[in-house]
């Protein structure tokens, strides 16, 4: 059972077991609401630690929201630059994902107008899902929706980004198809994840399924190159790649070398034994 509560963890923990009786399995998690364009690395590290030293600790579960109804789409709130890094980033760490209809293909705010039937200070966030080019953007095939269509609905649709390998929709399935690997399978197993700011600015998230394979998350949330000296002994290959990186899928990286992240780039690397 899901349940979407605005409360403190304790009260969210107690609504999956108060030690008495059981209750919801999956008590949502809003702490990445927070997040505005100024997030940094800490920033997440921060709000990712303030569920997992109770949730995880107490119950092995975690789930990871970053946009819904009641707020301003990542996008708009944390930044396009932050968009995709923000979809790896929740669909990396351990537990279960959760993604607001729109978000998946980069939607953002829409400011909307009220009407003597409709106003609502959540209306920019719930506009129609923009599918493809055709009259409102394929939602509807009736003259006027109930809230409107996105002008930039002809550039940014499910259609448009279907198949584009740095696209936000692309990004988002590759990511989703990585929950089936051995390493993210194995995070309740010792050692099957690790997370963390390696500085200000770049977050890190590491998946392992022990001496099979591993995957490294690296985001730099910031607009300066970052340097990082040494992270592993280990050779990897980059498997997926944002539009802020200059690296291409299926390079090979030596991380026990000086590496370089790019203002906002994102990648995910593979081990194989």
């Amino acid at each position: 059972m899901v349940a979407e509560a605005y409360a403190p963890i304790e009260v969210l923990s107690d609504y999956i077991n108060n030690g008495t009786h059981v209750g919801s399995q999956l008590p949502m998690n809003f702490n990445f609401i927070q997040l505005r364009d100024t997030a940094t690395a800490k920033d997440v590290e921060r709000l990712a630690n303030h569920w997992m030293d109770v949730m995880w600790t107490r119950h092995k579960t975690a789930n990871w929201v970053i946009g819904n109804h009641d707020n301003s789409r990542p996008a708009t709130r944390i930044g396009e630059k932050r968009a995709d890094m923000m979809t790896i980033v929740t669909h990396a760490l351990p537990g279960t994902s959760v993604t607001y209809y729109g978000d998946e293909i980069g939607m953002p705010d829409l400011a909307t107008e009220c009407t003597p039937t409709n106003c609502d200070f959540r209306d920019p966030e719930r506009t129609p899902m923009q599918w493809d080019s055709t009259k409102n953007a394929g939602f509807s095939a009736g003259n006027s929706t109930w809230l409107p269509v996105n002008p930039n609905y002809k550039l940014l649709n499910v259609q448009r980004q279907r198949g584009v390998a740095r696209s936000t929709l692309q990004i988002f399935k590759n990511m989703s198809a990585l929950k089936k690997t051995p390493a993210f399978r194995a995070f309740k197993e010792e050692g099957g994840f690790s997370y963390g700011a390696l500085t200000e600015q770049v977050f890190q998230i590491v998946r392992t399924a022990p001496n099979l394979e591993e995957y490294r998350v690296l985001a730099n949330f910031g607009g300066q190159v970052e340097r990082l000296d040494g992270l592993t002994n280990k050779t990897m290959e980059y498997v997926i790649v944002t539009s802020h990186s200059p690296h291409r899928v299926g390079a090979k990286v030596d991380l026990s070398k000086r590496i370089y992240l790019m203002p906002y780039e994102t990648v995910v690397l593979r081990w194989a034994a």
